[in-house]
């Protein structure tokens, strides 16, 4: 149409052409559409950054969970017991190719029990001199029960960022420093792109999505078994082959991490952190060779009997 062809010619960049035609992946945010729940999809509000429910995003003082509409799925953020502003947290690793450019950020929220007289948001990243760079200030916005999208476009700082830190996001339900507690508000589709113009949402596949997350986080349990179940479905297994006084696993990520990362193992015979099971025996562990490929689950000082199956899950988490 003429509106789409004004709007080609008006584009800054050649990356800003492509968003409009919807050619090629445009969306900075990992896990916008909040498909991915590999810790679980019920959080719980704590007075702190805290990731345990949608992978790539935090929850601050409040518990966040999944909900499905119209099967669109969203985040459900309830305001924790504190006198405090309640937001959701999300860190870009790679954005220095926006630095100096003009960025959109979209999104949809929407309050079922009240909130929307005070919603906001605010961006900012460390730069090299460790202090902080804020492309987008405190910006104060009104919502209500039903979706409202929200837009703003500014320009990134030439500033040069930290290494290995994120541009920041925050997302408010209530920038107001008062206890809400029990009352909730709801987000969608979240887009960060290069250009002034807010394109629609990028629907990408669950698995493309997922492959992204586990840059930064990922398991052996099959998703949707919740970390710490005892089972044997899909964990790391080594067979005894003579009487040791060692063992070990070494697990081989599905994608190269971010950075090394830490690892949790769990028993599988009853599910507790720390340990891995040798038949029916339980023996805490310990890790050698983390790299950002993969890791060692290593037992020693112990007597393993031969044709003995030692068994883990575990967990590695690199996220920014």
């Amino acid at each position: 149409s003429g509106i789409a062809g004004e709007a080609m010619l008006r584009a800054d960049s050649v990356q800003e052409q492509r968003n409009l035609l919807q050619v090629g992946r445009k969306n900075l945010i990992i896990n916008g559409g909040f498909d991915v729940w590999q810790r679980g999809t019920a959080g719980v509000a704590e007075n702190g950054f805290n990731m345990d429910a949608a992978d790539r995003w935090y929850a601050v003082r409040g518990a966040l969970s999944k909900e499905i509409e119209n099967s669109v799925t969203y985040c459900h953020m309830v305001h924790g017991n504190y006198a405090d502003s309640c937001y959701i947290n999300h860190r870009v690793e790679d954005f220095a190719h926006t630095l100096g450019k003009q960025v959109t950020i979209s999104y949809k929220i929407k309050s079922d029990d009240g909130l929307g007289a005070d919603g906001g948001i605010f961006i900012r990243y460390y730069n090299s001199s460790n202090t902080y760079t804020t492309p987008l200030t405190s910006r104060t916005y009104v919502y209500g029960s039903d979706w409202t999208t929200i837009t703003y476009t500014f320009t990134m700082p030439a500033t040069t960022p930290k290494d290995g830190y994120g541009l920041e996001i925050f997302l408010y339900g209530d920038l107001n420093s008062v206890n809400n507690n029990g009352k909730s508000f709801d987000i969608k589709e979240v887009q960060l792109e290069l250009g002034s113009v807010a394109t629609d949402f990028e629907h990408r596949s669950f698995g493309e999505e997922f492959a992204l997350c586990q840059r930064y986080y990922q398991r052996t349990y099959n998703y949707g078994t919740a970390t710490g179940t005892a089972t044997t479905d899909g964990a790391l297994l080594h067979s005894m082959d003579g009487t040791q006084s060692y063992g070990k696993l070494y697990w081989q990520f599905k994608t190269s991490m971010r950075s090394n990362p830490t690892i949790v193992s769990y028993n599988t015979n009853n599910g507790t952190a720390g340990q891995l099971s040798a038949d029916a025996l339980n023996h805490a562990t310990g890790f050698l060779l983390v790299g950002q490929s993969g890791a060692g689950i290593g037992v020693g000082g112990i007597s393993i009997g031969t044709s003995t199956y030692l068994k883990a899950h575990a967990t590695a988490d690199a996220e920014l």
